[in-house]
């Protein structure tokens, strides 16, 4: 809203439905997110969530939107995602195979996160679908969020406190998280959703030591060491992603 008022971006009914739709997207594949997190653990949902998005994106990227349109790009543009995933999968090693509750819980973590992925892509595509630029988009996709959060939020138990000290709390980390989406909706209009969502997944970098520093998960030295190499093969894949320009 703050951005709507200073900007003045120009809409059209085509962009702001665009938006909307990106925003509701974006709610589902949220919420299912954060019920990994509790499933499987921070990073270890982080990681797989970004191979299911890492796909997904690129799909919709080379055959919706003619990204990679040459052969050495998809070439490339391909292994460099073979690589991040296999660099994602390390991250997540676990040498118990009982942790988080054994096989069971991993199944259900992995079929939640890839019905997140499907939410994501719809929030990370739309709007270069519909050719909005950041400040253009920020504003209606904002609606689509707070509408398809609202009623995602009816279905949750009704033990579940949904307004309360907690909630707005959240909103700091949702301030934050507003000014990147901004930046990746512009990488994807200069790039592409194939480059610019795969590079703003180099995140899972950063979330992974910030397990391991502020959320304190343990690890086996096998665990950090697999943790270690995890991350340095997903930033080599991001450095592969840039020779498809």
């Amino acid at each position: 809203v703050v951005i709507y008022i200073i900007m003045h971006p120009a809409l059209t009914s085509s962009l702001v439905i665009g938006c909307i739709i990106s925003g509701a997207f974006w709610s589902v594949g949220q919420l299912l997110q954060y019920k990994s997190y509790g499933v499987l653990g921070t990073g270890k949902a982080f990681a797989i969530s970004t191979g299911f998005n890492l796909v997904l994106n690129s799909l919709f990227g080379v055959f919706v939107m003619g990204d990679w349109a040459q052969t050495n790009q998809k070439l490339i543009g391909f292994a460099a995602l073979a690589v991040i995933i296999c660099g994602a999968v390390l991250t997540s090693y676990s040498e118990n195979k009982d942790i988080f509750g054994g096989m069971e819980d991993l199944k259900k973590g992995v079929i939640i996160l890839a019905i997140a992925a499907v939410g994501f892509t719809g929030y990370s595509c739309a709007p270069t679908f519909v050719g909005a630029g950041g400040i253009q988009a920020v504003f209606p996709q904002a609606i689509g969020m707070i509408g398809g959060s609202l009623i995602l939020s009816l279905f949750e138990s009704k033990d579940i406190k949904k307004f309360d000290a907690v909630t707005f709390k959240n909103m700091i980390p949702g301030l934050v998280w507003a000014c990147a989406n901004i930046a990746m909706i512009y990488a994807n209009k200069l790039n592409g959703v194939a480059i610019g969502f795969t590079l703003s997944q180099m995140a899972v970098v950063v979330s992974t030591f910030a397990t391991l520093v502020i959320l304190k998960e343990k690890k086996s030295k096998k665990e950090l060491l697999h943790t270690i190499l995890g991350t340095v093969v997903v930033a080599v894949g991001g450095i592969m992603i840039g020779f498809t320009k």
